[in-house]
């Protein structure tokens, strides 16, 4: 999911030693499960994360931006879409890893490598995203 689809980063006001909070994450290495983007996530920065002059946002949500602000960075609880993100990482029966290095298989993009994908089905449901939410 790309971060510069739901938030505007104003780099003028962002110290440059907290450049690398803003990196945008390979999209290879998560995966969403499906959720959309969240700025009540426990997990989301503040709005006023590595800021130079700390009255002013580093960043801005583009949807609902004087709702969703007051959003960012929030600690008070889960949101619900953290709380569905948790069930799908460690909720759905069955739905597990038969080896420990499917992690890293998932990584190098095994799973659905002609050669793997059976094995990596029966094997790594979890890391490849086979499983099904039930």
């Amino acid at each position: 999911m790309d971060r510069d689809q739901h938030i505007k980063v104003d780099w003028s006001n962002i110290n440059p030693q907290h450049f690398d909070y803003f990196a945008v994450a390979d999209s290879k290495m998560f995966t969403t499960y499906g959720i959309k983007y969240d700025y009540g996530s426990i997990m989301h920065y503040s709005a006023y994360t590595g800021a130079v002059n700390i009255a002013k946002p580093t960043m801005i949500p583009k949807v609902n931006p004087s709702q969703n602000l007051g959003l960012l960075g929030q600690r008070d609880a889960m949101s619900p879409a953290d709380v569905e993100i948790v069930k799908k990482m460690y909720c759905i029966p069955n739905c597990d890893d038969r080896n420990v290095y499917c992690g890293a298989w998932a990584l190098k993009e095994l799973c659905n490598h002609p050669n793997h994908k059976g094995w990596m089905i029966n094997n790594c449901r979890k890391s490849c995203n086979f499983c099904t939410s039930g």
